[in-house]
C-alpha cells in the first residue's frame, strides 16, 4: 500500500491518499518512444520548422487543457521573449 501526501492544493493541511500498489509504468521507455517518434517527424527539418512544430504542439496542448494563450500581438510567447 502506498501513502501519498499532496500539499499542492494550497490548503494548510495536505490531502493524504492511501492507494493500493498499481502496476509500475516504465516512464523512461515511454519518454524514449515519444522522443524517437518526434525525431522521425522532424528529420531533415530546418531549425525554424522545428520551432514551429514545438510552438504548434504547445498551442494544441494549451487549447486541450483550456489554458489561455500567452502570446503577444506579434505572436511571440512569453517563453519566446525570455529566450532572446
Amino acid at each position: 500500500m502506498d501513502i501519498i501526501i499532496d500539499g499542492s492544493n494550497g490548503a494548510t493541511h495536505p490531502t493524504v491518499w492511501i492507494m493500493e500498489k498499481k502496476k509500475s509504468i516504465n516512464t523512461l521507455e515511454w519518454i524514449r518512444r515519444i522522443r524517437d517518434q518526434q525525431a522521425k517527424e522532424l528529420e531533415g527539418k530546418s531549425n525554424s520548422e522545428i520551432i514551429e512544430y514545438c510552438r504548434s504542439a504547445s498551442q494544441a496542448l494549451r487549447r486541450d487543457l483550456n489554458i489561455p494563450d500567452s502570446s503577444t500581438a506579434s505572436g511571440e510567447t512569453q517563453a519566446d521573449a525570455e529566450m532572446r
